[in-house]
């Protein structure tokens, strides 16, 4: 085998790498992007949903108890509420800090790689 057949091997053999890598990349960041998405989305509603709540049950309690104990009732329906969205917020919270690291896999593979390429230039075979 020559040593343009080599070089040509070992170039084919780094485009295979690289493209490899390129793909892992594209995984995790769509992996990022549609956490990114579901995390805003799931805030927006649970802010629209405790908005609504808390101006339905502020009218309802108001109309019901106007003349019996209409603070007592609007402040126990607000803390309901407002205890449901903290819930909602909490868990998307943690939904976020459990993420993987973004590109963890493509970088832990890129370092297999550079190991791999050192431990060769070291000890050849």
């Amino acid at each position: 085998m020559g040593l343009r057949q080599s070089l040509l091997q070992l170039g084919a053999s780094a485009a295979l790498v690289l493209r490899q890598r390129l793909e892992m990349f594209a995984l995790d960041l769509e992996e990022e992007i549609l956490r990114i998405v579901l995390v805003v989305l799931g805030g927006l509603l649970a802010l629209m949903l405790a908005f609504l709540a808390l101006v339905f049950a502020g009218f309802a309690v108001v109309v019901v108890y106007w003349d019996v104990a209409r603070v007592q009732a609007i402040v126990g329906v607000f803390s309901v509420f407002a205890l449901g969205c903290m819930i909602v917020l909490l868990q998307l919270r943690s939904l976020w800090r459990k993420r993987a690291p973004f590109l963890q896999a493509t970088l832990a593979e890129l370092r297999k790689d550079l190991d791999l390429l050192a431990s060769r230039a070291t000890n050849p075979p």
